[in-house]
């Protein structure tokens, strides 16, 4: 019985949660996209909002930043993430209907891809403007290093591993740097 009772709390919390975020965006709604550069985009569009007001937090709730704009049915706006620290930002949109919060985890990443050029030979290249230390790990099926490679980056780089899995049994490919850490399926 009280299964029962606890799935249904957890149900009513789920429902009314969910008609509050429907009752909000009958009228507004709010897209955020970041790009590789710490640029976060916010598209905001709406059918009768005249002022909007979006206020930026960290994760530790602190004002980041905030400003209002008035007399709108849309707009777009970028937001420069690049000196912030590395962490989780909450958005927060009002208008004369409510507010919309939408959530950033940001992390500062450069410029990366791993493309396969075919015959066990993959192209790792990293785009980067600061000089960086650079470990790339050849990962087993369990997660075992079954290959690393060590070195600085002053300025990015192009590098081509060859995975013989004859010899190895080399499923992903990691690359750590002092800002992130990137995993490739091989």
């Amino acid at each position: 019985m009280k299964t029962i009772e606890k799935t249904l709390l957890v149900l009513l919390i789920v429902f009314s949660t969910s008609l509050t975020y429907a009752s909000i965006n009958e009228t507004a709604k709010l897209q955020l996209r970041e790009n590789q550069d710490g640029i976060v985009q916010l598209l905001y569009t709406s059918t009768d909002a005249e002022k909007v007001i979006i206020t930026i937090r960290n994760d530790n709730d602190k004002v980041v930043m905030s400003e209002s704009v008035s007399n709108t049915n849309g707009f777009l706006r970028n937001y420069d993430f690049s000196e912030l620290e590395v962490g989780v930002y909450t958005f927060e949109v009002s208008d004369k209907k409510g507010q919309i919060k939408k959530e950033v985890n940001f992390i500062k990443r450069s410029p990366v891809a791993l493309v396969d050029q075919g015959e066990n030979r993959y192209k790792l290249i990293y785009g980067s403007k600061k000089k960086t230390a650079v470990l790339v790990l050849l990962l087993d099926e369990n997660g075992n290093t079954v290959q690393e490679d060590r070195f600085t980056s002053t300025d990015g780089f192009m590098k081509t591993y060859i995975v013989d899995k004859n010899i190895t049994s080399a499923q992903t490919l990691r690359l750590v740097t002092n800002l992130e850490t990137r995993e490739f399926e091989l």
